[in-house]
């Protein structure tokens, strides 16, 4: 055999949590610290969202939630950094507004800027970082060889000092103008736009001063965020048995591994998961997890895809969880794939699998942990049913590519 060595960079990463949903969750003030809501509301950027459920829990469901969930639209718009510090734009979209930007570029690679409540974040190449001038420090490479150091530049436009004729924002209006100042194309999305309101002017329409808000004059395309739907039948689904492996980690960390790989298949749409699967054993060697006691299920995939705000994706959860409790053994499964915004940190995705059933006592610790928490001791343990939910958290490796 040949020895290829192991490849340079950080290794790709899952982090794996096994933990119990509130039994009641207030929309106006949901939970923020704690997973899975922390990793929801810690992804800014997400270009895709998949929700899987079975086929009969769907049907008495998706009305409600189509009625419950408002649209999404974003824009694609291609302008210079020094617009954001514009008179109109600035002040109704930055200072008193609060909207979500994404440059086009690589991390590690391109610069990169993106706009998040009102903290301009640029990642520089070294070259544009010295000509700028600008105060940043430097950013992980990951052990990247030959690679020359990036810096990232954080600036809070929503301070008070940050006004035209102010000597520190002056000078980065000059940068702008000045170093970074290339047009480039930029994914907008406004969180206070009505869900009537046409921000943007449509795909091959434009008609003059029929937009009059400070993005009109760049003349940006909207982007309206569909549903799309696939059925899948006879879905070979494995038992949802975590509770028998967790007492063993090694064990449950390799039923979580499986059982995750089983929800990407099912996702891809493969054929190797469907009961009737004639695939050769010689070509295919994959079998569902505990496959001899699997249960056929016709199942039903959704799909969001484009520029969507974590908020959104917060109330998808929150809506598709409380509409499970209609039938109380139903599970679902809430697959997210981010746009990385940095080389190395971060996450690509995530994955929330609803477990059916109302049994906070799956999980030992999480129940003590729960009881504990409120002060109500033993009594505590039996008196808050809760549901359980399983997270995978997915880092891939930097490439060791320039």
């Amino acid at each position: 055999m040949f020895d290829f060595g192991k490849e340079d960079g950080v290794a790709s990463s899952c982090y794996f949590t096994h933990g119990t949903l509130p039994k009641y969750i207030d929309p106006e003030q949901p939970p923020a610290s704690k997973k899975p809501f922390s990793t929801i509301m810690g992804q800014s950027f997400t270009h895709t969202v998949d929700v899987l459920l079975p086929e009969e829990l769907y049907e008495l469901i998706c009305n409600d939630i189509e009625s419950k969930l408002s649209s999404v639209q974003y824009s694609r718009v291609i302008m210079p950094l020094s617009a954001l510090l514009e008179g109109d734009f600035f002040n109704s979209y930055i200072k008193s507004g609060n909207i979500l930007m994404l440059s086009e570029g690589r991390p590690g690679v391109d610069n990169v800027f993106s706009l998040k409540d009102g903290i301009l974040r640029l990642e520089l190449a070294k070259e544009s970082y010295e000509r700028a001038g600008l105060v940043g420090k430097p950013v992980r490479d990951g052990g990247r060889k030959h690679i020359k150091t990036r810096y990232v530049v954080e600036l809070n436009l929503r301070l008070p000092s940050m006004l035209h004729g102010k000597k520190g924002f002056e000078r980065i209006v000059w940068a702008f103008k000045n170093v970074l100042n290339n047009s480039i194309t930029w994914l907008f999305y406004d969180f206070e736009v009505k869900e009537d309101s046409v921000t943007c002017a449509q795909a091959n329409t434009n008609p003059l001063g029929a937009n009059t808000n400070p993005l009109a004059k760049h003349h940006p395309l909207v982007r309206s965020v569909a549903r799309a739907i696939r059925r899948s039948n006879a879905v070979l689904v494995p038992p949802f048995n975590l509770s028998e492996v967790a007492s063993d980690r090694a064990t449950a960390k390799d039923w979580a591994i499986e059982f995750h790989e089983w929800l990407s298949l099912v996702l891809l749409g493969s054929h190797s998961v469907r009961a009737d699967n004639r695939m050769d054993s010689y070509l295919c060697r994959y079998s569902v997890l505990s496959e001899e006691v699997a249960t056929p299920t016709n199942l039903v995939h959704l799909r969001w895809s484009g520029f969507l705000p974590a908020p959104w994706i917060r109330t998808l959860f929150f809506e598709f969880v409380g509409a499970c409790k209609a039938k109380p053994r139903a599970w679902l499964a809430l697959n997210v794939r981010t746009i990385r915004t940095e080389a190395v940190q971060g996450l690509d995705g995530y994955t929330i699998f609803r477990l059916p059933g109302s049994s906070g006592e799956n999980s030992k610790d999480n129940t003590e942990g729960a009881s504990e928490a409120d002060g109500e001791g033993e009594k505590g343990k039996a008196a808050r049913p809760g549901v359980d939910y399983m997270l995978w958290e997915l880092a891939s490796a930097t490439d060791g590519r320039p």
